[in-house]
């Protein structure tokens, strides 16, 4: 597998270097565009609790607040979930369907920065895309979607373990790879990002939207908490389960997986897509990549560019039935 420092944001070349062997010397660092500017929190999340269940403020028509209990964890956990047109029918009693697993973004929870269930419902009412269930997540408001060390917080393994078993033993589902995608924004597509690069014998594919791809440097100085919470004040705690780094070494268990992202060309984090897309590149890893214009750290201005194509892309990998 070819070098992949080249293409690594400068704040994660001390990290790389640390752990690599020193018996060939280290190619030159390739210019790369800076790393995302730090910002100071404005609030002390030191004494932070995490919550796993939000109740919707508001009902969604479209969609099904639901929880379940966290073994793991002692919690319960909730998720809302979309079922499209016909599930209920009798007709379709015995027909199964697939799965996109969508992961929220920092200080989000299971009813917020959601891809829109409307647009969703639209595309299955009009055939624009195949029918499938949406779950959207509840990974923890501050988790990065990671286990902590003390093992306290559980994100990762509750929706490996829990989450996803238990819709497949609720919901008439596709329970294997085929049957799967996992999409997020920001933290949850950083989460997406490295769950289905973790994992990739359970997913299809896997889309990120503006995906929170950041040195561990910048992690420490943006959101110290998390750092200490989730990864024990350890940067290469967190650097050894970033995308990046699993792509360089995992690319040979990444085939079948199909891989999308997309990042606006005033988002902060966009150097590390940027990052990722050359790594992959230069891996000769497939995958597609999109830079938005003028587009900010904004999900709705993300979708407003790509539309049902993150649906369409994640129903190609899907198994359907009939088809």
């Amino acid at each position: 597998m070819t070098s992949f420092r080249g293409v690594l944001l400068a704040g994660f070349l001390p990290l790389l270097l640390a752990a690599a062997p020193v018996a060939q010397p280290a190619p030159p660092v390739a210019p790369v565009a800076p790393k995302a500017p730090a910002t100071k929190p404005v609030v002390d999340y030191t004494n932070y609790k995490e919550r796993w269940f939000s109740a919707p403020k508001v009902e969604n028509a479209l969609l099904k607040h639901s929880a379940y209990h966290s073994a793991l964890m002692d919690t319960e956990v909730g998720f809302n979930i979309y079922l499209p047109p016909g599930y209920e029918e009798a007709a379709n009693a015995e027909k199964r369907y697939p799965v996109i697993y969508w992961l929220h973004g920092l200080n989000q929870s299971e009813n917020t920065n959601q891809f829109p269930p409307k647009i969703i419902d639209q595309a299955m009412r009009a055939k624009d895309v195949p029918p499938m269930i949406v779950v959207f997540v509840s990974g923890g408001s501050r988790s990065f979607y990671a286990d902590s060390p003390d093992g306290k917080l559980l994100a990762e393994s509750t929706l490996i373990k829990e989450l996803i078993p238990h819709i497949e033993k609720t919901y008439r589902v596709i329970n294997k790879r085929s049957g799967r995608a996992i999409q997020g924004m920001s933290m949850g597509g950083w989460g997406a990002m490295r769950m289905a690069m973790t994992y990739p014998e359970m997913f299809s594919s896997v889309v990120s939207f503006a995906p929170s791809l950041r040195t561990p440097e910048n992690l420490a100085e943006t959101y110290p908490d998390v750092l200490n919470r989730m990864f024990g004040g350890d940067a290469k705690r967190f650097w050894n389960i970033h995308p990046l780094k699993l792509a360089a070494e995992r690319a040979d268990k990444f085939k079948g997986l199909s891989i999308a992202f997309y990042c606006g060309t005033k988002d902060h984090l966009l150097p590390g897509s940027q990052a990722l897309h050359a790594l992959l590149t230069k891996e000769g890893i497939e995958h597609t990549y999109d830079e938005v214009e003028s587009a900010v750290h904004n999900l709705d201005q993300l979708i407003k560019k790509t539309g049902i194509r993150t649906l369409l892309f994640a129903a190609k990998g899907f198994e359907v039935e009939g088809k």
